[in-house]
């Protein structure tokens, strides 16, 4: 039986999704000539605002479960030790 729910798996990655999309539109709205820095911090403080909701749901959803965090491999010349101590 997994940790997660099939709708909190689809509610987690959905989140991801949507903040990969923010993240990549707030970097057009930083590179956007067309915008004045009033209106990039606008529009960038409402995809933050979006973002920080997402994270409480995210948050919420993790809390309910007790989840295990282990440190990324190191890549290089500890590789192989690492991945074999996983």
């Amino acid at each position: 039986m997994g940790l997660f729910t099939n709708n909190e798996k689809k509610a987690l990655i959905n989140i991801e999704k949507q903040n990969h999309q923010a993240r990549k539109k707030a970097n057009d709205i930083k590179l956007n000539d067309k915008l004045t820095d009033k209106q990039k911090q606008e529009q960038l403080a409402d995809l933050q605002a979006k973002v920080d909701m997402r994270y409480k749901t995210k948050s919420d959803i993790l809390g309910k479960h007790k989840v295990n965090v282990i440190d990324a491999p190191i890549y290089g010349v500890n590789k192989k030790e690492t991945l074999e101590d996983l």
